[in-house]
């Protein structure tokens, strides 16, 4: 079966082609994802609008992606071809990683298993680059620096702390 992608052509133009392109072999640590469905977010269009981030074109874009998996490189444990699972990759220099295409290689470091009970749709919208910023946001010590939540550890918290949540805020990331 042959890959089709949708490529964007030239810096700063938002039009896109659908061409066909090669059908990739995952590598080590890699995956090989039959898309399901694919998210777009503000990160892709500000790419594409602003011509930043990527030089070489055509560019295959889209970061956000659920799928079944296709075949398995070497090296890759706990995914098997037919699992079902999500990820976020990053084609800004990788145009195989790029969701906007058929198939699309996943490093298995960013590649989860998606439940039954989890649409292909829901996904691809909810987690990725959504999940990640929020994450980032959150974790990290140049930004909130909370304490990262575990299910064998319940961080603990001053009681005389204030604590903020603020749900929905602007995006899929909150």
């Amino acid at each position: 079966m042959a890959n089709r992608a949708a490529q964007y052509v030239a810096k700063g133009d938002a039009n896109f082609v659908v061409n066909e392109v090669e059908k990739y072999k995952p590598g080590q640590g890699e995956l090989l994802i039959k898309n399901k469905a694919v998210a777009t977010n503000p990160f892709d269009n500000k790419i594409v609008r602003y011509g930043v981030f990527v030089e070489n074109f055509p560019a295959i874009l889209g970061g956000d992606l659920a799928g079944v998996v296709e075949e398995v490189g070497e090296g890759v444990v706990n995914f098997k071809k037919g699992d079902r699972v999500f990820a976020w990759t990053v084609p800004l220099a990788d145009f195989r990683t790029g969701a906007f295409q058929e198939f699309t290689i996943s490093n298995q470091a960013f590649t989860l298993h998606l439940p039954d009970t989890t649409s292909f749709e829901d996904a691809a919208a909810s987690f990725g680059l959504a999940l990640g910023g929020a994450a980032t946001a959150l974790y990290s010590p140049n930004n909130f620096g909370l304490p990262i939540p575990t299910s064998v550890q319940r961080p603990s918290v001053d009681e005389d702390a204030k604590i903020m949540v603020i749900h929905g805020g602007a995006s899929a990331v909150g």
